[in-house]
Order: C-alpha cells, then sequence, then structure tokens
C-alpha cells in the first residue's frame, strides 16, 4: 500500500513511508501510551475512551526537513459501546452545517467527553512549529475514519466561520476502511462545505471490504451481508453476523431503507488489493462523484463470502 497512489498522497499531505506507520497508530489507539509511537513519530497527546465518552484519539507530530505535519488518530471499533455507535446510522440534520451527518459517531464527537471541543482546545495550544509549513491531518481506520471525516467537517466549518489562519483550520483527511457519514447534500443544503471537504478527503478501500460501503450501497446491505457464506461468521468483540439473515433483513431493515439510503462517500477514494498490488483503482472526487462513486462500490462479489470481513481487517 505504501507505495501506491503517490498523488493521492501528496494531495492528503502524507509522505509514502510513513502511511504504513499511519494506519496502525489508528488502529491501535491509546496503545500508543504503551508501545511507543511508530518510527518518525513523536505522542503528544492521548485521550481515552470512558463510559460515558466512547471516543479514543491521540495527537501525534512528524517533521521533515521543512515541514511539520500533526496527526489526529481516532481509534476504530473496539468494543460494544463503539458497535451501537456505528449502529446508530439514522442520519441527523446538523443546523448550524447544513448538512445531514451519522447521528451516532457525531453524537458520540459532542458527548459529555467534548471531543471535538478538547481536540481544539489541544491542537491551540500545540508548541509554535520551528518548521517553514506545518499542516494537520486527520485519520483513523473503519469507526475512527468516520470519526476523522466528521472532525474534518467541523474544523473546516469551523475555520470558514472565524477565517483565522490558523493551520488546524485547514486539514486533510486519510481514513482506512471508513464508512459513509454524510448524507449527499440537497440543493439548499451546504454543498459549498461538502464540496470543500471533499477536495481534502482521501479514503483507501481494500477490495471487498465491506464497511465502506455501508450503510448505502444496497446489494451489500441486502445481498452480501445476509448470503450465508457471510451470515454466523465472528467478527470481534464477542458478536456474530448471524442476526443478518436475508429474513431480518426483509423485516427490518427493508422498511427504513429510505433512511439509510442516502449516505454517499465524499472524497477520492483509493481502492486497491494487497493481494495483487497493481491492481489500483481511483475515484476522483472531482470528476467521479458520489453517484458513480456509489455505483462502484456497491458492486458486489459474486459469490459473496467471509472475506466482505476479513478484509477489513488491520491485521492483514
Amino acid at each position: 500500500l505504501a507505495s501506491l497512489c503517490s498523488q493521492e498522497l501528496h494531495r492528503a499531505r502524507v509522505k509514502k513511508d510513513q502511511l504504513y506507520d499511519l494506519a496502525q497508530a489508528s488502529a491501535v489507539g491509546v496503545e500508543l501510551r504503551l508501545r511507543g509511537p511508530p518510527p518518525g513519530f513523536s505522542l503528544v497527546h492521548v485521550e481515552r475512551a470512558t463510559s460515558t465518552n466512547p471516543v479514543q484519539w491521540a495527537i501525534l507530530v512528524g517533521e521533515t526537513l521543512d515541514e511539520e505535519v500533526v496527526y489526529v488518530v481516532f481509534r476504530g471499533t473496539s468494543g460494544l459501546l463503539d458497535i451501537l455507535t456505528d449502529a446508530c446510522a439514522v442520519p441527523l440534520l446538523e443546523e448550524k452545517l447544513n448538512l445531514s451527518v451519522h447521528s451516532g459517531m457525531w453524537s458520540s464527537l459532542h458527548s459529555k467527553g467534548r471531543t471535538m471541543a478538547n481536540i481544539r482546545a489541544q491542537l491551540r495550544g500545540l508548541p509554535r512549529s520551528k518548521k517553514e509549513r506545518r499542516h494537520l491531518v486527520l485519520t483513523g481506520h473503519s469507526l475512527g475514519g468516520g470519526y476523522a471525516v466528521l472532525a474534518g467537517l467541523e474544523l473546516l466549518a469551523w475555520g470558514a466561520a472565524n477565517d483565522s489562519g490558523e493551520f488546524w483550520l485547514d486539514p486533510r483527511i486519510v481514513t482506512f476502511g471508513s464508512p459513509m457519514v454524510l448524507n449527499t447534500p440537497e440543493k439548499d443544503e451546504n454543498t459549498k462545505l461538502w464540496s470543500s471537504l471533499g477536495k481534502r478527503t482521501v479514503s483507501f478501500v481494500h477490495a471487498w471490504d465491506c464497511v465502506p460501503r455501508l450503510p448505502s450501497c444496497e446489494r451489500y446491505v441486502f445481498d452480501v451481508l445476509a448470503a450465508p457464506e457471510v451470515t454466523g461468521k465472528h467478527i470481534g468483540f464477542g458478536v456474530h453476523v448471524g442476526i443478518v439473515t436475508r429474513n431480518f433483513v426483509q423485516e427490518h431493515i427493508k422498511p427504513i431503507w429510505g433512511t439509510l439510503s442516502g449516505y454517499s462517500p465524499c472524497g477520492t477514494i483509493v481502492c486497491f488489493d494487497d493481494s495483487n498490488p497493481g491492481q489500483v483503482m481511483t475515484l476522483d472526487f472531482d470528476s467521479s462523484g458520489p453517484e458513480k462513486q456509489l455505483d462502484i462500490l456497491g458492486r458486489a462479489p459474486l459469490p459473496p463470502d467471509s472475506f466482505v470481513l476479513k478484509q477489513h481487517a488491520m491485521e492483514r
């Protein structure tokens, strides 16, 4: 993966030789304190998840000869509370942004833990950089990638409203296997903010990984995840996919599909297959658009199998 898509990585201001370590950092989260940061990074801050605040995140800093890159890293799904957050996918119209967001993740970022307020405070409090340039990258795997996208959205909105010129108000977002967390905006919604986010976001999707297709790729919801080859498979945290049977989907998901089907990707998508490094597809945000991206992401494997779950793991 680290050798792929130099243009997308440059746009995201992520150095190619740091990409794998960055992905691992987004997976281990708070364990950074125990293991130490990946090579090339220094650890600035770690915020642990609690029983009332499920969001776990860290700030790391990497340097080159002439620039400093600050990374805000969000942990992915790691327990039942995270799974409940993932499942709360009813879109919420956030009036201050005039965009519809994933209600579970947005609520978690703004719960009693005041995650977004704490992130802004930590970024404001960083010592002045001695480097010529300074950039912010938000990243995460799975749920952590969803948090990164929504955090980037809020920082961009904050920057548009305050125009202070702070480096952290112009973030880049790099996600790995993250779900869709924004509805495609209507004409009367904030298409300018949505477009600004899309131009700054790169999402990496591994082969047939099911999570980046959720919740709005219809064939994955109704055919792939409900297939006998997939149902009953263990996905970690003591959870099995056995509850997602065809009958369950038809009885419980079909009636609310109109609520879940409005999500779309926001950003450039890089599809890759680590078993075939030469097979890479880049769906550019500007030229592809969400409809084409959804169409391509929604093409399901035939026949479906448990690899749609295995290809989501960071331990490949």
